[in-house]
């Protein structure tokens, strides 16, 4: 029994993609389980947005409120990104809000805010 509590306490915070940012210093280097839509996911850019309509287009909100990047991880999640693009998605992966947080730093191409370690940490959400 004790294991199982200790197993249920280990799990990473299930999050949105707007609290995730409205709050990225609580979260700065934890594994987080965020929850939104798959967007485009291609070399130079991957991302993970809070509403189907923006997963579409990740440049609707210029505030960068309503995405979080998606840095580089494998081949084999990239492929599997692409094919749950436009579905809400999980992803559990660490959180680095540096490109958030920081105003003098400058992110491009495939920011690592969220870093998962295989294809294995993005999965469908069927029940949201």
């Amino acid at each position: 029994m004790l294991a199982l509590l200790l197993a249920v306490a280990a799990l990473p915070p299930i999050v949105s993609v707007p609290d995730l940012v409205d709050h990225a210093a609580d979260f700065q280097g934890k594994i987080v389980d965020v929850r939104g839509w798959m967007g485009e996911c291609q070399p130079l850019g991957c991302f993970i947005h809070a509403t189907q309509t923006g997963a579409g287009n990740h440049m609707l909100d210029p505030d960068h409120h309503e995405w979080v990047s998606i840095g580089a991880a494998s081949r084999d999640f990239d492929k599997k990104a692409t094919t749950l693009r436009g579905k809400f998605v999980g992803i559990r992966a660490r959180f680095d809000g540096t490109c958030l947080d920081d105003k003098t730093t400058v992110c491009l191409d495939r920011a690592s805010e969220l870093q998962p370690k295989t294809a294995n940490s993005l999965f469908l959400v069927k029940d949201h």
